[in-house]
């Protein structure tokens, strides 16, 4: 009996040892929410105690500061930009300074950052962030985007800031939607050297440039769906290559609605309303495409057509006799390829192709409210997927 007994132990501890080791189980790491002022006296002492993940909700109030997230934080505020601000407390240093991946910043007004280079929001080599509903006044910059890629800068209000309202620098793959900017001397958004990046749906007034590209590489942003107006430039492009300007109001700008320079060349520039701007389009050594890449199936005057399709201009006079919505004759641009196929009213409300990339989860894109229309309205719809 005892032998019996013995085996059965020896063959039992031979079969645990055969045994794989039991693999670790993967327990979810539990986030806290922590409380300004309640928990901690400032947004610093808040970030600096908080483990990455976790919520930091800011009470209403002014908070004298400059802040340095280090982790991956949501920082909001608990009543929105109009209750809750945060002063610079050193001019020459950022007011939120972003230096990690997956960080939200939202509801909070920035300002007092106003020495040379310094911002409201600035993110250095930080991705998948997500800048939202906050207002950016009176800084040096409002936001500025630097090597920093595949983040969301949407609904900000970036006014009156001594230079851009929103930068990006560097920086690809990143979308700028929804935003209003107004009154900052230099550009309202500018790309300097990137790529990728989707400016769309922003309202964009009252700078020296509306939105700029300077420098090279600038190649494969996606310019869409604007209300660009009251500026010197409406959009000036320095240099740019490849990119697609589409489906935006260029209105009442003080010298050009459109400004190429420097050999930007290859752009793709269609479906745009270039309305009472003091010069439409100046073209400087540069050659660009003024159509739609591929045939569009619309309707016009209730009939069905499908065509190439340019641009409106309101100093277009020419004759469209065949009345399919196309002028006869094309729009001259001096020193460029002319407007091939310029429509004859502005084109509202439209669906557009647009260039696929990360941020491109809509591929349906209308004119933003408000847009000028004259005429019986004309629908645009793609002929097929969208560009590659």
């Amino acid at each position: 009996m005892k032998r019996k007994l013995l085996y059965l132990l020896v063959v039992l501890a031979m079969l645990v040892l055969s045994l794989p080791a039991a693999m670790p189980v993967a327990v979810e790491a539990s986030t806290t929410t922590l409380y300004v002022p309640d928990d901690y006296s400032t947004i610093q002492e808040a970030i600096d105690a908080a483990s990455p993940g976790d919520t930091i909700i800011v009470k209403s109030g002014t908070y004298p500061e400059n802040v340095n997230v280090t982790k991956p934080l949501t920082i909001q505020s608990e009543n929105g930009a109009a209750s809750t601000s945060v002063q610079a407390a050193d001019p020459s240093d950022h007011v939120f300074e972003i230096t990690a991946d997956n960080v939200t910043i939202s509801g909070f007004t920035v300002r007092g950052a106003s020495v040379n280079w310094s911002a409201g929001i600035f993110l250095a080599h930080a991705s998948h962030c997500t800048i939202s509903g906050n207002t950016a006044s009176n800084n040096y910059r409002g936001i500025q985007l630097y090597d920093s890629h595949d983040n969301i800068i949407s609904q900000n209000a970036a006014n009156s800031n001594d230079a851009d309202g929103i930068l990006v620098n560097g920086s690809n793959r990143n979308m700028v939607s929804g935003n209003t900017v107004n009154a900052n001397p230099g550009s309202g958004i500018a790309i300097a050297q990137g790529n990728d990046n989707c400016i769309k749906g922003n309202s964009v007034t009252g700078s020296w440039r509306g939105i700029s590209f300077i420098g090279a590489p600038i190649c494969y942003n996606t310019i869409s769906n604007n209300t660009i107006s009251n500026n010197n430039y409406g959009i000036h492009a320095y240099g740019a290559t490849s990119n697609t300007i589409c489906s935006n109001s260029i209105l009442n700008n003080y010298w050009y609605g459109i400004c190429l320079e420097n050999y930007a060349n290859d752009n793709t520039i269609y479906l745009n309303n270039f309305n009472n701007n003091w010069t439409n389009v100046q073209s400087n050594s540069s050659i660009n495409n003024w159509n739609s890449p591929e045939t569009v199936a619309y309707t016009y005057n209730g009939n069905p057509y499908q065509n190439y399709l340019g641009n409106y201009w309101s100093d277009y006079s020419e004759a469209d006799d065949n009345n399919d919505g196309i002028g006869d004759t094309p729009y001259s641009i001096a020193g460029d390829n002319p407007d091939a196929y310029p429509l004859m009213q502005t084109p509202d409300p439209i669906l557009i192709p647009i260039r696929q990339t990360p941020w491109s989860i809509s591929r349906q894109h209308r004119m933003p409210a408000g847009s000028l229309s004259t005429g019986p309205v004309m629908w645009l719809t793609p002929s097929r997927e969208p560009l590659p």
